[in-house]
């Protein structure tokens, strides 16, 4: 028992002492793999670096890889098989070079669910050159495209600001003295280097395409020339080109490019340079990747640096420590990886916010490696196809031990995966490879589609998992579920129930309380199809007048799930009548005789009088009952008009409210909400105005049984548009103040439109008319200030009249009162 004890004691002891070095956050274990449909050979990330493209070197294809879930969620296909991927610096613009001559394709990423649209072909203007290389480079002029043709070796430079090629010594492009095998922009993007087979390296300044630091011939530093990969990257120390010798025993050359005078960082043991060695890394080394890893994920500044070698003869991956590299001049591996296969030459891909994540792409397997040192969640079990409400079982295992967090994701899609962006489900502790199950409930869950993402947090280091879990319950009863009748028909009504994946709804229907058989030819159930959560309306029709019916309805979803059945309801078919069917109206101007010639000449002589009547004739035209006694009453001195030294222009909206004489009208209108909205012009002189006046009133009413009298689901409109001419006298009384008293009388041809289920009239009425009403000027109370100075304002002010108008053609009766308040203004 006591050597048991001490036993645990000192296995306590060397979990202490262990716990420091793993908390090193550098990619340094395969977690887990991401199966695709594609054979990957290069890829760049999104804006936000959640989506990973990939091309195809195989086929016209690019595949998008979600790094929330870790899947393949979608692939579209190019023009020409793949040769190059890059994004430009928005991330709303996929460049893809193809197999095809002299050409590169724009793909829009706006939807990154969606496939990218191709917006456009860029056209480079080298005739029938097919390109092997690209790089994009993005500079504070603009982006530009490096394009290589290995045949004709040269290298092309595109501004794809300004749609043109950029060249050195007059040519548009700059020609190379070897057959480029590999191509590489500086960290700042402001220099590109060039790699040849046989280990010919040169560069280039973007802004000038002139060549800086002389050429650089690595052959003469190993045994064998075989090189293959050229990376660009920033060590502690300076900016450095690594250069790939794919040997059976590989090498990798650091060629330091901090300044323009460029020289060999590590070389062989060559009996006339005989310093260091380069780097050794596996057998035939073809991929290469230079990332910076964050140590803490409290601190973003605190990072490292770390070269990894993918090689393909042997399976590994070489990784090196940043700092030794840069420094001590160390050669071997700081540690080697297994197990990762075919990686092309640029097939290791890492993000750029140093979150400790490398991909190796398998371009034979049709898959992804995924190396980190952050805890990596594998789901063991998870719901598959819909889940109800309640709660879910999901059974999983980490890499690591620690906190497990579960979220339900409200991130936007271009989001950066974060547990910020989500709402907390449940958290608990779980352990390093056992299998863990964790109960989430799913009362928040949205229907359809449900992002769950995992987080376990390990001391600083947190990885990530997603899963997608559909909620598919049964749809709500419909609310507001109504019947009404009609002449033979019965109107279902309801609104539509609110769900993602609602589909149709079934109205069953009967002549007996179960609300089942149908109706004559008429077959129970109907199938409504759901249009919305909006009011929807079936009709039963037809149905013989006197039948009683009985009605239900459920909802049914995409999956078939059945909602409660709403109450059985009943109605019975009925002849209906409008109000054309109680008033005998046939349209048209028509009129009660011996009236209506009478005022439709003295609509012509009003119109006569807008027409040629000058101001200081116009009172012979007027209506004398109106006229004279003003005139009188001014002479006496009783009243006296306002704005008596000008003439003046007036403006007013009213909105009035209609109590219609006519008891057909009310009967079904009601003396209610019969609105009209009207606008008067006039001119006059002293308190006289002349004026035009229109508006517009609709009104909606249902019609009603014959035998019951009851409202019915048909449904009448009556529009009027009414067209008044009038003259009205404004007077002036002293111990009234701002108020002045109006009369008004005039002379109104409105135009109606009475529409019903069975028919419909429309034409013309001839009414006079007789106002009296109040004008309060709020000019007078200091309202608006000086309007007439600063905008020839006169008067401002608010009116109520109250209008009596008769109505003297036959039919529809639009006579009655109609008491309006206003606004206007005088200039």
């Amino acid at each position: 028992m006591i050597g048991l004890e001490r036993m645990k004691r000192f296995g306590i002891f060397l979990a202490i002492l262990w716990m420091p070095l793993c908390s090193w956050a550098f990619p340094d274990e395969k977690v887990g793999e991401i199966n695709l449909s594609i054979s990957p050979s290069q890829g760049v990330f999104s804006a936000s670096e959640r989506f990973l493209y990939l091309m195809d070197a195989t086929s016209a294809q690019v595949s998008i890889v979600d790094l929330l879930t870790f899947s393949e969620i979608s692939t579209f296909s190019t023009i020409g098989t793949p040769r190059g991927i890059e994004i430009s610096d928005d991330g709303l613009s996929l460049y893809v070079l193809t197999s095809n001559a002299d050409v590169v394709y724009v793909f829009d990423l706006e939807d990154a669910f969606s496939d990218p649209v191709e917006a456009e072909t860029i056209s480079i203007g080298t005739s029938a050159v097919t390109f092997e290389h690209m790089e994009l480079a993005r500079l504070s002029g603009g982006d530009q495209l490096l394009l290589v043709d290995e045949g004709q070796e040269r290298l092309y430079v595109y501004d794809i600001e300004t749609e043109e090629l950029q060249g050195d010594g007059g040519e548009a492009y700059v020609q190379l003295d070897f057959v480029p095998v590999g191509m590489g922009l500086t960290p700042d993007h402001l220099r590109v280097a060039l790699l040849s087979e046989e280990g010919q390296f040169v560069t280039y300044l973007l802004s000038s395409l002139s060549q800086v630091g002389g050429d650089l011939d690595m052959g003469a530093y190993t045994d064998t020339e075989s090189f293959s990969a050229l990376h660009m990257g920033d060590l502690n120390t300076g900016t450095f080109g690594f250069v790939v010798n794919s040997l059976e025993e590989g090498e990798v050359f650091l060629v330091d490019m901090t300044d323009n005078t460029f020289s060999l960082a590590l070389y062989d043991s060559n009996p006339n340079t005989a310093n260091l060695d380069p780097l050794l890394v596996g057998d035939t080394p073809r991929s290469l990747l230079l990332i910076p890893v964050q140590r803490s994920l409290d601190d973003e500044d605190e990072s490292d640096i770390y070269l990894y070698v993918s090689n393909s003869g042997d399976d590994t991956l070489s990784i090196f420590d940043g700092d030794d590299v840069g420094a001590s001049g160390v050669t071997e591996a700081l540690d080697t990886l297994e197990g990762i296969e075919n990686v092309p030459i640029r097939g290791l891909i890492s993000t750029s916010d140093a979150s400790g994540y490398l991909f190796a792409l398998n371009e034979t397997d049709q898959k992804i490696s995924i190396v980190t040192d952050q805890p990596f969640l594998t789901f063991v079990s998870s719901p598959e196809g819909y889940v109800s409400d309640g709660e879910i079982e999901v059974v999983c295992s980490s890499s690591k031990s620690g906190s497990l967090k579960v979220y339900r994701y409200l991130g936007e899609e271009d989001e950066v995966i974060s547990p910020t962006n989500g709402t907390l489900l449940t958290s608990q502790s779980i352990t390093a490879d056992v299998e863990t199950t964790i109960t989430v409930p799913t009362d928040t869950f949205e229907e359809g589609g449900n992002t769950l993402s995992f987080f376990v947090e390990n001391g600083d280091l947190l990885g990530h998992g997603s899963i997608e879990v559909y909620l598919d319950t049964v749809p709500a009863t419909p609310d507001n579920f109504s019947l009404a009748f009609g002449d033979e028909k019965i109107y279902v009504r309801w609104d539509g129930v609110e769900a993602s994946d609602m589909d149709h709804y079934l109205l069953y229907f009967g002549s007996t309380s179960d609300a089942e058989g149908g109706i004559g030819s008429l077959s129970s159930p109907r199938q409504v199809t759901h249009t919305g959560t909006g009011e929807m309306e079936e009709i039963l029709s037809p149905i013989p007048n006197g039948t009683e019916v009985f009605v239900r309805l459920v909802a049914v979803d995409e999956r078939g799930n059945v909602s409660e059945s709403t109450s059985v309801l009943s109605e019975t078919a009925e002849e209906t009548q409008g109000l054309l069917d109680v008033v005998e109206e046939h349209g048209g101007c028509q009129s009660r005789e011996g009236v209506s010639p009478f005022w439709l000449f003295l609509c012509s002589v009003w119109f006569w009088v807008l027409k040629r009547a000058r101001f200081y004739g116009m009172g012979f035209v007027l209506f004398s009952f109106l006229i004279i006694p003003s005139l009188y009453a001014q002479e006496a001195h009783i009243l006296k008009p306002r704005n008596s030294n000008s003439f003046h222009s007036s403006i007013a909206f009213r909105v009035g409210w209609w109590l219609p004489h006519s008891t057909a009208i009310e009967e079904f209108y009601g003396k209610k909400g019969n609105e009209h909205f009207l606008l008067r012009a006039g001119f006059g002189w002293k308190g006289l105005d002349l004026g035009v006046e229109s508006g517009v009133m609709t009104e909606t009413s249902s019609m009603q049984g014959v035998s019951s009298g009851r409202a019915s689901g048909e449904s009448m409109r009556l529009t009027r548009v009414p067209i008044t001419m009038s003259a009205q006298y404004a007077l002036s009384i002293s111990w009234l103040g701002p108020v002045s008293p109006m009369l008004r009388a005039g002379y109104d041809f409105g135009w109606f439109k009475a529409s019903q289920a069975n028919r419909s009239e429309s034409g013309i009425k001839h009414s006079v008319l007789g106002a009296a009403g109040l004008r309060l000027h709020l000019n007078e109370l200091g309202f608006g200030g000086d309007m007439e100075e600063l905008m020839g304002v006169k008067a401002f002010f608010l009116e109520a009249l109250a209008q009596y108008m008769h109505q003297f053609s036959s039919g529809l009766d639009f006579g009655g009162w109609m008491f309006s308040p206003g606004l206007g203004i005088e200039f």
